[in-house]
């Protein structure tokens, strides 16, 4: 029975990379549709969502079946729950990517506007934090797992200035308002994808230590919890 679900596990696993895997070609996919403004890519996007969207739903089922029939406990069963919850925030993942297509194929309708330089390093740091926090979870490893946690302050200050950015385009003569609303909208999605890693970090750390570790409420003894 052991071996059964052990085995279930590391197939749950592999079909978790699988799904990482695709979102961050996804993310790719984001990153070019808006810096090059190409609306056919940014439909691509949209239309991989789907796809995203069925593996999240086997995902979940199969964690489901794991919990019900072989009832794991202690390491096995954080395991079983962590891949659950970080699975819902890869799809979440892909929903913020087909939002901010949407609103790159809406900003092209009204005309392509100058995009923030900042931009270019906050989508490079964000699947950075998307490929650490998967990393973490492959190789047993809290202190990426925290470095995840850091990186998210990086993208909350280039979040930051392309708001300031636009709020200065916004005081000037006759600005084009709808498409800074859509870029500004853009922003927040793509902070939020840094958050959603950040939980998967945070998920991660919880898998190791067996303690919850958002809002600061315990500190994780990295060479108590990390491999060798």
């Amino acid at each position: 029975m052991l071996y059964h679900m052990h085995r279930e596990i590391d197939n749950l696993k592999n079909s978790l990379l699988n799904l990482s895997s695709y979102l961050e070609q996804t993310l790719d996919y984001t990153a070019s549709a808006l810096l090059n403004f190409d609306p056919e890519l940014a439909k691509e996007v949209i239309k991989r969502d789907e796809t995203i969207n069925e593996m999240e739903v086997e995902i979940e089922e199969e964690c489901l079946k794991i919990l019900a029939l072989y009832q794991p406990v202690a390491a096995d069963m954080r395991l079983v729950i962590a891949i659950l919850k970080i699975n819902n925030d890869l799809e979440r993942m892909g929903d913020l990517c087909r939002n901010t297509c949407r609103y790159i194929r809406k900003i092209n309708k009204s005309g392509p506007i100058p995009i923030p330089e900042q931009f270019t390093p906050m989508f490079d740091k964000v699947k950075e934090m998307l490929q650490k926090s998967l990393e973490s979870l492959i190789k047993n490893n809290a202190s990426t797992a925290l470095l995840v946690t850091e990186m998210d302050k990086v993208v909350d200050d280039y979040n930051i200035e392309i708001i300031k950015y636009i709020r200065k385009q916004l005081e000037i003569e006759n600005p084009p308002i709808k498409q800074l609303l859509f870029l500004m909208s853009i922003c927040r999605s793509l902070e939020r994808i840094g958050d959603y890693a950040t939980n998967i970090a945070e998920d991660v750390c919880y898998l190791i230590c067996g303690h919850i570790v958002r809002h600061n409420n315990y500190e994780i003894d990295i060479e108590e919890t990390d491999d060798e």
